[in-house]
């Protein structure tokens, strides 16, 4: 099957409204999907380990919750850059060990949940001043620093609704 989308592969393909991603991808280039204008949802399948820089960005019209599987490992910089759309709960999977600056600027998750108590993060988004995300996390990890140094309330991801020990 299909393992690889390469980089640039669909960009600025104005008539895609809709992705469903074969089972047992691995990688999504950069660029790959950016600048789609009328792709309004992405269904990213089980077994996707990379997604690369920029590769949604620029999706004006993706909407929604956008749900990461759990074999994912990292994620470029500026991924989803400029999805304005994107909103609700972010939860990034244990597995994931860097995200890439910029990766969720422009983005609105009211919430980011950071299933790994060491992955690596830059600045995902711009500072949205009193509307920055929750970010829940571990006590004593890279998501508790992250929160102190880019100013976003925190909690303890125990604490978290979802949380399953």
């Amino acid at each position: 099957g299909l393992l690889n989308i390469g980089n640039l592969a669909f960009s600025e393909c104005c008539s895609l409204k809709r992705i469903e991603f074969p089972k047992g991808m691995e990688q999504i280039g950069g660029y790959a999907f950016s600048n789609c204008r009328q792709l309004e949802m992405i269904q990213l399948p089980e077994g996707l380990k990379e997604i690369g820089p920029c590769a949604f960005s620029l999706n004006e019209s993706l909407s929604g919750t956008l749900e990461l599987p759990e074999s994912l490992q990292k994620i470029g910089e500026g991924a989803f850059a400029c999805c304005f759309r994107l909103e609700g709960e972010l939860i990034i999977p244990a597995k994931v060990k860097k995200v890439g600056s910029g990766a969720f600027d422009g983005c609105h998750f009211s919430q980011i949940i950071i299933k790994n108590p060491h992955m690596e993060m830059e600045c995902m988004f711009e500072d949205r001043k009193e509307d920055n995300p929750v970010i829940w996390g571990y006590e004593d990890s890279t998501a508790f620093d992250y929160a102190l140094k880019y100013g976003c309330p925190f909690r303890n991801i125990a604490e978290w609704p979802g949380f399953d020990r």
